[in-house]
């Protein structure tokens, strides 16, 4: 701290004279303003980097007393400084927070920013919860639609093939309930387990052209895109080396935002929802690839049984 400025000394709080004060004490416990041309005759030192003017009392210039309403109202304020405006505790330092401009303490304050999280995220999931309902209600509602469940297995892949699993089922439902494919197939690789593989198993090309032909044009929704990914390169590869360049393959993989999973995450609340009316979310389909296919559309159902302003029942 310098001991001068402009040639005038630096007090701290405790070191300043008597007769001197500030411009907010000159007002408030005088009822006085620094003159017109009045010079400081002093400074104050506080907050570790600031410094204030200080004023002789008696050269300042004399204010009109207050009127006894705004004396009431000024010891008003004072007391309210102390004092909580929701939960009415008194603190032992001035109140800096406020909630709907009434000052509180902490607590309160913490309190109410978290109330209005959760009616803001309560609002989100009511948002994301009728969209995925709009979702699935337009793909019930979409003849060209089909739900598609793989199923895969281990298998001991040749040097320097990174994938360690092949598709070993595939079951396409339309979105009325028929079996529009149901085959096993023969892995690619040797399994891991001979007793994964079924009886009927066959090997993917016999099927491939039937499973384009299904596939071509279909909205295929999947649990998630990742489990086609198998089936996708060994269609890509039969289709390459019967056609090659010749025909394109029929656009019919599954884009993103035609996964179950991520669908019914927003239903359920578990993206955002806030957690005390997050509903349990729908295990994923077990079993085979039919038993997988008949659950994912039974949940495809129930999501778009939600109307567009859904309450936050639990999922069971």
């Amino acid at each position: 701290m310098a001991s001068h400025i402009d040639g005038l000394p630096v007090y701290r709080y405790d070191e300043v004279p008597d007769g001197l004060a500030t411009r907010t004490q000159l007002v408030r416990d005088h009822r006085r303003r620094p003159a017109e041309g009045q010079a400081p005759r002093g400074w104050l030192f506080y907050h570790g980097n600031k410094h204030a003017p200080l004023y002789e009392i008696e050269t300042a210039r004399p204010m009109r007393p207050l009127s006894e309403a705004q004396v009431a109202a000024a010891r008003a304020r004072r007391t309210h400084a102390y004092v909580c405006g929701v939960c009415l505790t008194e603190s032992t330092r001035p109140l800096e927070l406020s909630v709907d401009r009434a000052l509180a303490c902490g607590e309160c304050v913490m309190a109410m920013m978290d109330i209005r999280n959760h009616d803001a995220r309560h609002r989100a999931w009511q948002r994301d919860r009728a969209a995925a309902a709009a979702w699935a209600r337009e793909v019930l509602a979409d003849p060209a639609a089909a739900v598609v469940a793989v199923t895969e297995i281990p298998v001991r892949p040749a040097e320097g093939v990174w994938e360690r699993t092949a598709p070993s089922r595939v079951v396409v439902l339309s979105v009325d309930g028929q079996v529009l494919v149901d085959v096993a197939l023969t892995p690619s690789a040797p399994p891991r387990r001979k007793r994964d593989v079924a009886a009927d198993a066959v090997p993917l090309d016999q099927v491939a052209e039937r499973l384009v032909e299904v596939f071509g044009g279909r909205r295929l929704v999947a649990w998630r895109g990742s489990e086609m990914y198998g089936l996708t390169r060994g269609l890509a590869g039969w289709w390459h080396a019967a056609h090659g360049a010749v025909r394109a393959l029929p656009e019919w993989r599954v884009r993103h935002g035609h996964e179950l999973a991520e669908r019914v995450l927003h239903w359920s609340g578990h993206h955002g929802g806030p957690p005390e009316h997050r509903p349990a979310t729908p295990e994923p389909p077990v079993g085979d690839a039919l038993e997988r296919a008949h659950q994912m559309l039974r949940l495809l159902r129930r999501v778009a049984a939600i109307g567009p302003v859904a309450e936050s029942e639990a999922v069971r």
